[in-house]
């Protein structure tokens, strides 16, 4: 451990770790060995508990901050063994108590890293000195800017979805009357208006409708359901959509990789696949009022104090507007991905993950700009402001 001088923000020490790439001493094989023997021995019971699914995140080090009482800080390389929209699993060499503020440095895919603050939440002992530390964040994150999803035909970000709150109008694409029935039933209690055809050409003609989702098989008797939505991507809709195969390597040299926002489920499918990958996609493509989501059946009722936290949320969504500084809006952008679906606004949930998107890979910041202000508009529109 080496000490250095406070870097402003805090009034005392802030202490480092040296030397190794983690605190437990361990890389590449052996660490690789270790996450999964703790893999296998996971709990299905803690599975069932969690609102965001854990996906393996294995780094050698990552890097974390944490914030004492009194004002000192410690720095430390841990390593990482998962990821979830909600918080990070990381091993450490020694115990930290349930409570400490901390901040994790998270490598994303394209590059660069990304700060994210948060509580440690647990510290379980696994054996001798080795610990894992839970975090959870202060807001959830956009698990997609850390994590390749088109590596796992499966990727989901919720653990478990109440289909009363999945609501919208969905775009089914299926040759086989059996197969629409299973769907619907696997849909039934959701809010979801599901409107159903059986060929390419029929589904291509929909499309143009507004929709907030479209599911379809990969094998349709007029084409494929690849080359279906490239002619739909093709006439500038831009509509979120799931393709459901048996022979996801088959759709993939297809061209399924080189489509944007175009998901693939793998068959034999679940109930549970179906609600979870519709859920995590659907999308309100109308700017929607609070009267008008609560007609639609997806809006729950917020809470006073609810409200008028996203209602500071606008005022401050606005703000950052006015000033045209991006970096403002983005903790709010990476709250709104997850929260914005359940209370009944998934439209907004979409528009911050587009800024965050626009934001990370340096698009125009005329780009950006106009995505802030439509979102902000929409905030205001959805949850009024404080003035």
């Amino acid at each position: 451990m080496t000490l250095s001088a406070s870097n402003g923000k805090n009034k005392g020490l802030n202490i480092r770790a040296a030397g190794r790439v983690n605190t437990i001493g361990l890389s590449d094989r052996d660490l690789s060995e270790l996450l999964q023997r703790l893999d296998a021995t996971e709990s299905k019971e803690a599975n069932a508990r969690r609102v965001f699914s854990r996906w393996a995140f294995r780094q050698p080090s990552v890097t974390i901050r944490l914030q004492h009482p009194g004002g000192s800080e410690v720095e430390l390389r841990l390593a990482c063994r998962n990821l979830s929209q909600g918080g990070v699993s990381l091993l450490h060499s020694g115990y930290v108590h349930p409570g400490t503020q901390c901040c994790v440095t998270l490598p994303r895919l394209a590059g660069g890293a990304v700060d994210i603050g948060g509580e440690i939440t647990r510290c379980l002992h696994r054996r001798g000195m080795l610990h894992e530390l839970g975090v959870r964040f202060n807001n959830p994150i956009n698990i997609h800017l850390f994590i390749d999803a088109t590596r796992n035909t499966d990727f989901h970000v919720l653990e478990h979805v109440k289909p009363q709150t999945v609501f919208g109008r969905l775009l089914l694409v299926e040759d086989c009357p059996l197969n629409t029935k299973i769907i619907k039933h696997y849909l039934r209690e959701t809010k979801l208006q599901i409107t159903a055809v059986g060929n390419a050409a029929d589904g291509i003609n929909a499309a143009a409708d507004g929709f907030d989702i479209i599911l379809t098989d990969w094998s349709l008797p007029d084409t494929s359901g690849v080359k279906m939505l490239t002619q739909i991507r093709e006439g500038g809709i831009t509509t979120p959509a799931i393709i459901i195969t048996a022979d996801p390597v088959g759709a993939i040299k297809e061209g399924l990789a080189e489509l944007p926002n175009v998901a693939v489920l793998a068959k034999p499918i679940t109930q549970e696949q179906v609600l979870r990958a519709v859920a995590e996609r659907v999308m309100d493509r109308k700017a929607a009022s609070p009267t008008e989501s609560a007609k639609s059946g997806g809006s729950m009722s917020l809470s006073s104090d609810l409200l008028s936290s996203m209602r500071e949320q606008a005022d401050v969504l606005n703000k950052a507007a006015r000033n045209k500084d991006v970096k403002a809006a983005l903790p709010i952008c990476f709250m709104l991905i997850g929260a914005a679906a359940p209370m009944g606004h998934p439209q907004l949930g979409g528009m911050a993950s587009t800024l965050v998107d626009a934001a990370s890979a340096n698009q125009p910041i005329a780009r950006q700009l106009a995505v802030l202000n439509e979102l902000a508009r929409h905030m205001t529109s959805a949850f009024g402001a404080r003035g």
